[in-house]
């Protein structure tokens, strides 16, 4: 029997802050393997019923789909849909067209796959393992992999060297300034609605605030969260100070703060070009506007649990 013919011979299917992951897979592979995704295929989707290409992509026009999992995985907009068209092909042929790796160990199985399913631990096996396991799964199921050849391996290289240019040719641009100045307003007028979540007027839950230029806090008694950016100009002289503090005393008397906790990070963007902040210092550690929001929010709820806790 003839194997079956498939537009791609890879999909993946993954949460928005997980898209470096999958491109850094997708890069090793695709020059050997047909290969989707999303944000790759734009131009290709524009214009279309988003829902009804991504039903056909995964339940039928892929070989072999691949899951990026963390817990979240199918509770987004896009991944919801993809997650159907998988169960229903899954549910209606077979499971071997199906591979899931674990990007977080806290994370639970979805209960509809079954318990004997094994997947991969990306903290153990990294990007090299989810590879030679995809190509492995390719091939079990009618595919053609060739080897990886000098080219390919030169061509991967001039991309990230081409990828790295672009990004450093980018931070010294005005278009960077006015990046990071819209990243910041993003977090400016994120926190007071985030404000307004965390409060809970049943249990006298009610967040002090304080706002200048460029610096937003809130914080419950004398605990706070501040987000303070000093000037960002052309050539991005300035930095993200992110603080969990206590303060104490009075203004003008015998005020003090005691810092818990603080990060520093300047306006950064990944090779893929997405937006976010780094580790001022080392350059290292890129993370995207929310997903920086959410950590130090969600460490601040948190601290604030804990010490209500303590004071009782």
């Amino acid at each position: 029997m003839t194997p079956k013919e498939y537009k791609y011979e890879v999909a993946f299917s993954f949460l928005q802050k997980d898209e470096k992951i999958a491109y850094d897979i997708n890069d090793h592979i695709s020059d050997r393997l047909s290969t989707f995704i999303y944000s790759k295929k734009q131009e290709e989707l524009g214009g279309t019923d988003g829902e009804k290409k991504f039903n056909e992509v995964f339940y039928e026009e892929a070989r072999i789909v691949v899951i990026l999992y963390r817990d979240g995985w199918g509770q987004t907009a896009w991944t919801s849909i993809e997650e159907t068209a998988i169960k229903n092909r899954a549910f209606g042929k077979d499971w071997h067209f199906l591979f899931l790796i674990n990007l977080d160990s806290k994370s639970t199985l979805p209960k509809w796959i079954p318990m004997s399913y094994i997947w991969l631990d990306y903290e153990r096996y990294k990007t090299e393992g989810a590879i030679a396991v995809i190509e492995q799964k390719v091939k079990e199921q009618g595919g053609q992999v060739r080897p990886e050849t000098i080219k390919d391996s030169a061509d991967r290289l001039k991309r990230l060297r081409l990828a790295e240019k672009e990004r450093e040719e980018f931070l010294r641009s005005n278009e960077a300034t006015h990046n990071a100045i819209a990243e910041l307003k993003i977090i400016m007028d994120k926190l007071p609605e985030i404000k307004k979540e965390i409060e809970d007027p049943t249990t006298n839950l009610m967040l002090g605030t304080g706002q200048d230029r460029g610096m937003y806090e809130f914080g419950y008694h004398n605990f706070y969260l501040c987000f303070f950016c000093s000037r960002i100009d052309y050539g991005l002289a300035g930095q993200l100070k992110i603080s969990l503090y206590e303060k104490s005393g009075h203004k003008g008397f015998d005020y003090k703060e005691n810092i818990l906790k603080q990060s520093v990070y300047k306006f950064d963007r990944d090779l893929i070009g997405n937006n976010g902040w780094s580790n001022y210092d080392t350059g290292k550690d890129f993370i995207t506007t929310n997903e920086l929001i959410d950590h130090w929010v969600k460490k601040f709820i948190e601290d604030l649990g804990r010490r209500k806790k303590n004071s009782r």
